[in-house]
């Protein structure tokens, strides 16, 4: 099993990279290679095209990938600037994007290569699944004065490159006075969602990485409305290292890139009903320290974000939603292929897959609208596993233990009606093998990441399927697929 990251997760996946020119090889780990007796896969999804490198739906199979998604969704490309996927086109991460014009438009098509005619990326993107999200913070990469205060002495310009690489996209705030500490700050409209009681929530901060070490910023996240709760702490732009000053909250820090991207959780008590961020550019001259009036300095803020009744494990693999004068929600992408693509009598699946947080199921790969699934993460994030159920309502099931995310797992099975076997397999270990007398069809089409009130942000590449002669066949194709 992957190891467990540490308090910092860094986006920054192992891959197991493919030879686009061949059907039944595989560039694996260490730079060694297999042969897949068994030939090209009958179905091969979520892949590069072998000339082009061109991020493909369906390369090999029936059909192209099908996307739904209402919204301009963003995505981080191989850069780690976060691209504009217009409504209903699939949504990728990791790649290099072809765009309609300059930074900030809308992504045309992602490669897999660092340039046209050029080497092949170090990490093969993904498919990234959203599930429906609600920012609450008005302005949020502004910080407008129309919803946020500013403390008299602050400066506050909307003058650097953000998120999505445009100019004039992220706000400077600073403190240029060296007679108190000044703030910024902001607290959601009463129009915002009602903060439950008894649930969680989380505060999002997008920070720009900064090598100073000598001025720290104060940062403090709460809720209001009832009995005042917060989270108060400094950090280092350079490390990402946090320094708690007060509260109870949650924290955690997500290496983004060029940004830090910090995240606060609470559980709100007694008639909270909005969130509050308030930020101090130069608060301490020692991470952790106490408040020096004397200090000048500037942080740049990329995006800030308010996601009521909503964990951190739920709102982590989130890009960002973008949000003027009101609340923004944004739906849940959906993904489906051609049921012709699958073959119920016998077959081996293979897929990889990155979550970026886990709430409760994960129906990665689905053949109708409930948890019998082909392949589906369930229990809880401590002791999950990986399970496949058959249209009798039996399931092989194999331990992930605690999930570890931004790593990247790979998952298989095989399957055979002939030899009425089946059993699913993670990361190189065989479950629990099973009776096998076929999968339920009744929804007609294959489909990714389903269980849309589940399912937390998490990523899908390189999905195959294979014919095979015996349910030991496809056992050998995925052990080749695994190693």
């Amino acid at each position: 099993m992957p190891k467990r990251k540490q308090f910092i997760r860094h986006n920054q996946p192992v891959l197991t990279r493919l030879n686009p020119h061949q059907g039944n090889t595989r560039y694996l780990k260490g730079g060694g290679l297999t042969v897949v007796s068994s030939g090209a896969p009958q179905f091969w999804a979520l892949t590069p095209h072998p000339t082009t490198y061109e991020m493909l739906g369906v390369r090999i199979g029936t059909g192209d990938l099908t996307t739904t998604h209402a919204d301009t969704l963003y995505a981080p490309d191989f850069n780690g600037v976060y691209q504009a996927f217009p409504a209903d086109a699939p949504v990728w991460a990791g790649g290099r994007c072809e765009l309609v014009g300059g930074p900030g438009t809308d992504v045309v098509k992602v490669f897999a290569n660092d340039g046209p005619g050029g080497a092949p990326l170090p990490e093969m993107p993904y498919l990234q699944y959203y599930p429906g999200s609600t920012n609450s913070a008005f302005y949020s990469n502004t910080l407008d004065a129309t919803a946020w205060t500013h403390t008299v002495g602050v400066d506050w310009a909307v003058d650097a490159v953000g998120l999505d690489g445009t100019p004039n996209s992220a706000v400077t705030v600073g403190d240029s006075s060296g007679s108190t500490v000044h703030r910024i700050y902001a607290t959601t409209s009463s129009s915002a969602a009602k903060v439950s009681d008894t649930a969680q929530h989380t505060m999002v901060l997008w920070l720009k990485k900064d090598a100073d070490e000598t001025v720290f910023p104060r940062i403090i996240m709460g809720l209001l409305g009832g009995t005042p709760q917060n989270q108060a702490f400094t950090i280092n732009k350079n490390t990402g290292v946090v320094a708690p000053l007060s509260g109870t909250g949650t924290t955690e820090v997500v290496d983004a890139g060029g940004w830090w991207k910090i995240l606060v959780e609470m559980t709100s008590v007694a008639g909270n009903t909005n969130g509050n961020l308030d930020i101090s550019p130069a608060y301490s001259s020692t991470n952790g320290g106490s408040q020096d009036n004397t200090l000048q300095g500037s942080v740049v803020v990329g995006q800030v974000e308010f996601y009521y009744n909503k964990t951190i494990a739920e709102v982590r693999g989130l890009g960002p939603v973008f949000t003027t004068s009101a609340a923004v929600s944004v739906a849940a992408t959906t993904y489906s292929f051609d049921i012709a693509n699958h073959n119920d009598d016998a077959g081996a699946y293979f897929v990889e897959n990155n979550m970026g947080g886990y709430k409760q199921s994960h129906a990665l790969l689905a053949l109708r609208a409930n948890a019998n699934s082909l392949m589906s993460v369930s229990g809880n994030a401590a002791a999950a596993q990986l399970t496949s159920w058959t249209l009798a309502g039996a399931s092989s099931v194999t331990a992930l233990g605690s999930l570890v995310y931004d790593t990247p797992y790979k998952f298989g099975n095989s399957y055979s009606q002939t030899d009425n076997q089946l059993s699913i397999n993670a990361n190189d270990a065989w479950g629990t093998e099973i009776a096998y007398a076929g999968f339920n069809l009744t929804n007609n089409k294959l489909e990714l990441c389903y269980h849309a009130n589940f399912m937390t942000a998490t990523k899908l590449r390189n999905l195959q399927r294979y014919d095979i002669t015996s349910y030991q066949d496809g056992k050998d194709i995925i052990d080749g697929l695994m190693a």
